[in-house]
């Protein structure tokens, strides 16, 4: 299909289940990552009204201590989570990518000569490698904003509600 190497409709249009299954494997990590993201985010937030409570007692050092710790640990998981969901949400963008750009180059081989006469080599490259990078970028904002923020704001609401369940109807 000519269409598609030119940038016709459902060119690049493959989706997840498309792929092979690296992608879906560093994806599924990737999502345990936003997971404890989105989980550290809410506990960030529980901890603040300890934070306060430690502060305003400050008779009673090793709560101070133990709040310390416990922040230092939110941060650090948060921080380790954040490293792993964009490490292999980069692996399975890469993997889509390779496979897309990998699919349209067959399909260039398969033209005749006409179809190169017809088209600029800049265009046609600038085809692939554009198409395939939109490729893996709708697929990275799609699954960081719905998980990763979904999970977030689920947490925060958690949050909220065990806090204050009267201020947060």
């Amino acid at each position: 299909n000519r269409s598609c190497v030119v940038g016709g409709n459902g060119c690049l249009g493959g989706r997840m289940g498309d792929s092979s299954p690296a992608p879906k494997k560093n994806s599924a990590v990737a999502v345990v990552g936003m997971i404890l993201v989105a989980a550290s985010t809410a506990a960030a937030a529980w901890v603040m009204g300890e934070i306060v409570e430690a502060m305003t007692n400050s008779e009673d050092r090793t709560r101070v201590y133990q709040v310390a710790g416990f922040v230092f640990l939110i941060f650090v998981v948060r921080g380790f989570a954040n490293y792993v969901q964009v490490v292999f949400m980069s692996r399975a963008g890469n993997r889509i990518v390779a496979e897309k750009q990998i699919a349209v180059y067959t399909q260039l081989l398969r033209q005749g000569i006409a179809f190169f006469s017809q088209r600029e080599s800049s265009d046609l490259l600038m085809r692939i490698t554009h198409s395939a990078g939109l490729a893996r970028n709708v697929v990275d904002t799609m699954v960081k904003g719905f998980v990763r923020d979904l999970l977030t704001l689920l947490g925060l609401l958690a949050v909220m509600f065990y806090q204050q369940p009267f201020l947060s109807l």
